[in-house]
């Protein structure tokens, strides 16, 4: 279903053009950057989307993502944020950590937020998540961004960058 821009699959569809609600079941669609699936997703108005078992990730592999966000409750609001209660980090398959709630930005444009791993098999290191972190959008003239990796063969990096710019005048990183 297409909706102006916005583009909803699933498995099933209900659609009440007077009120303008929907139900998709086994539900899938792209937010600015990357996907997010439900169980249920359910259109409450046209800026608010609740999810049930919902999946949110940026990953490539739209069939089997690296890894994901999985939360039995998110609440979606297009080109903002997505709130979502008991979240848990899944990496490769496997519960990595979970959190009582978390917020995250769904908007193009700087704004704060979880920086995307990558993962790999080093020869001398061996498996490894690289470059999980968080950026933090000061202000519109400072940002901060810390990452991490970590080898299972006991390397464990730490990466902090923190930038400023003068708009007109210079940069600095």
């Amino acid at each position: 279903m297409y909706q102006g821009n916005d583009k909803y699959e699933g498995a099933r569809l209900s659609y009440n053009f007077k009120s303008q609600q929907g139900n998709v079941s086994m539900g899938f669609s792209e937010a600015e950057v990357g996907y997010y699936f439900g169980d249920k997703i359910k259109k409450v108005t046209s800026e608010v989307l609740f999810i049930k078992n919902g999946i949110y990730t940026t990953s490539t592999d739209r069939e089997d993502p690296e890894y994901y966000f999985l939360s039995p409750k998110m609440k979606v609001i297009p080109n903002d944020k997505v709130i979502a209660q008991s979240v848990f980090l899944y990496i490769e398959g496997f519960l990595f950590s979970g959190f009582l709630s978390e917020f995250f930005p769904n908007r193009s444009g700087r704004s704060s937020g979880l920086i995307p791993p990558t993962f790999g098999d080093d020869g001398t290191y061996g498996k490894y998540i690289s470059r999980l972190g968080y950026f933090w959008a000061i202000n519109d003239y400072t940002d901060l961004g810390l990452t991490g990796s970590y080898f299972t063969k006991g390397r464990t990096d730490i990466y902090g960058q923190f930038r400023y710019a003068l708009k007109y005048n210079f940069s600095e990183t």
